[in-house]
């Protein structure tokens, strides 16, 4: 059944005062859908969770800016609730008081490993319905490919799915789905709005995403950054922002507990990092030549 259609009246379009857009996240626009992507073990589960305590807290480790608050439903069909108890845990230690406070106020876990969600069902289509009723700022899927069975290659499948979640949306919920990387980029380090696994619906139907990337060897060489400190490191890119600017990459740190932290990496901090790192390499390799 169509639903009701309502024509545009476009007197009151261009002769309302101009639209105040009200972004979710730096360059997702509230109501529609984004995605974080990157290959596995990055860290966008960690990232999703941090930008989730950054609307229902305040608490701003990204350095991303001023976000305004709102409640948030994290909806985990991958990680267990132990493995979220260590995160929040790491994260409630860099809280005030009031802050994590309104974590536990603002911010909602359901774990679902186990139950086997499907969008395109009518019982979860009408569950997930009666979550988005609750008028959340943010609602996290983690990840995307344990929401459905569908082939994810089927392009037709794809736009269902894609459907299903700019329905639940409505017109005060921005829902953020976390998906994998194709095997090509996660070989080749690909950066771009393609990388997205699976069917090109994924990244041409949603209106943001984010791509986690780790540091490729080249750019550690020349940070003299050995092995085991470049898996610290990952690149967060904005590979698509339809209703904003363009925003530049930045550098994310993994430290204790997986936490995300901007590092100072990119872009004008890069040659000094470098230089730093340059010396201190330079006298390791002196004093190892006594």
């Amino acid at each position: 059944m169509i639903k009701k259609l309502v024509w545009s009246n476009i007197e009151t379009l261009i002769n309302d005062p101009f639209p105040q857009f009200d972004y979710v996240l730096p360059g997702l626009l509230k109501h529609s859908v984004g995605s974080i992507v990157g290959s596995g073990g990055i860290g966008k589960s960690m990232l999703a969770l941090q930008l989730s305590a950054h609307i229902a807290t305040g608490l701003d480790l990204l350095d991303l800016g001023p976000l305004p608050e709102g409640d948030v439903i994290y909806l985990s069909a991958e990680d267990a609730e132990i493995i979220f108890r260590a995160r929040l845990k790491y994260l409630a230690e860099k809280m005030t008081q009031n802050q994590r406070q309104k974590l536990i106020s603002h911010f909602h876990l359901l774990p679902l490993v186990g139950h086997a969600p499907d969008l395109l069902t009518a019982d979860w289509a009408t569950l997930l319905m009666s979550l988005a009723r609750k008028q959340p700022r943010l609602v996290v899927l983690d990840t995307f490919r344990r929401f459905h069975s569908s082939n994810e290659l089927d392009s037709g499948e794809m736009s269902k799915v894609l459907a299903v979640l700019e329905e639940l949306c409505g017109d005060n919920t921005t829902i953020v789905f976390i998906h994998h990387v194709n095997k090509s980029s996660a070989q080749n380090g690909n950066i771009t709005q393609q990388a997205s696994r699976g069917s090109s619906v994924l990244s041409d139907h949603v209106r943001w995403q984010l791509h986690l990337a780790p540091m490729a060897a080249d750019e550690a060489k020349t940070l003299y950054l050995d092995e085991h400190k470049r898996q610290t490191y990952a690149q967060l890119s904005w590979t698509k922002m339809n209703y904003s600017a363009p925003l530049e990459p930045i550098w994310l740190e993994r430290t204790e507990g997986g936490i995300l932290v901007r590092a100072p990496l990119f872009p004008n901090e890069l040659n000094a990092t470098a230089n730093n790192n340059k010396e201190q390499y330079n006298e390791l390799k002196f004093r190892g030549s006594k």
